[in-house]
This record gives C-alpha cells, structure tokens and sequence, in this order.
C-alpha cells in the first residue's frame, strides 16, 4: 500500500556483513564451507574479543575487505588457532567439505556392497536344502 516500506527485496542478503564468508563477500553462492566460515568468525570473535576483519562501517566496504583480507592474527586462542585459522581459511574448507563428501560416497558404495552381499547370502541361503 501507499507508504508502506518494502522489507525486502529480489537479491538481497540478509545477515550481518561482518559474519558473511569470503565468496559471499565476492557475490558467489554460498556453500556448506561459508557455513563453516561464519563459524570460524563467530568463534573468532567469542576467543579474541574481535571479529576477523574491522568493520569499514559499510556493508559493501565491509564485504569487499573480507573477499580480499586475511583475518586477524590470534593472540588468545591458544590451542584453538590451528583449528579457527583453517576455518577462517575459505580454500582449505572447501577442501575439507571436499574430503567430507569423499567420505559420504564412501559410506554409501559400502553400503550398497554390504546390502548385495546380504542379498546374496539370503539367496543362496534359500537355495540350498
């Protein structure tokens, strides 16, 4: 109606910047490792004290700087930095989701053997007197 405000629109993101991963930033869509890049920010931000990149005080600043920046160094994480920097690192969670779908068709192709053999031993358990 007549001065209503429109909320939302075709294209649009919704979410804080700041937690957006890397290929979000460069207008990419998303993948199950922006999901664990948002986590890697999140706890970033819960260890530090700060998020991995400052805000520019500009969504489109802010999503630019972290399409092209690295994330803040650790101070505090202690152990957990090995584990927040690979998740803050875009290509080395691509890899893991990478190594996580492996993982998956293995499970199914042994699976489907499993069930054959399965079938196969029912067969010939009928067969024989």
């Amino acid at each position: 109606t007549e001065g209503d405000e429109q909320l939302t629109g075709s294209g649009l993101l919704i979410g804080t910047p700041l937690f957006f991963s890397p290929e979000l930033g460069r207008g990419e869509e998303p993948t199950p490792a922006s999901d664990v890049w948002a986590l890697g920010a999140t706890l970033h931000a819960a260890v530090e004290g700060r998020l991995p990149v400052e805000d520019r005080g500009n969504p489109i600043a802010t999503l630019a700087a972290i399409a092209a920046a690295t994330p803040a160094s650790l101070e505090h994480a202690g152990p957990l930095a090995p584990v927040l920097e690979r998740m803050l690192e875009l290509e080395s969670v691509n890899e893991v989701v990478e190594r996580l779908r492996g993982v998956i068709r293995v499970q199914e192709e042994i699976r489907r053997e499993t069930l054959e053999s399965q079938r196969k031993r029912g067969r010939e358990a009928l067969e024989s007197p």
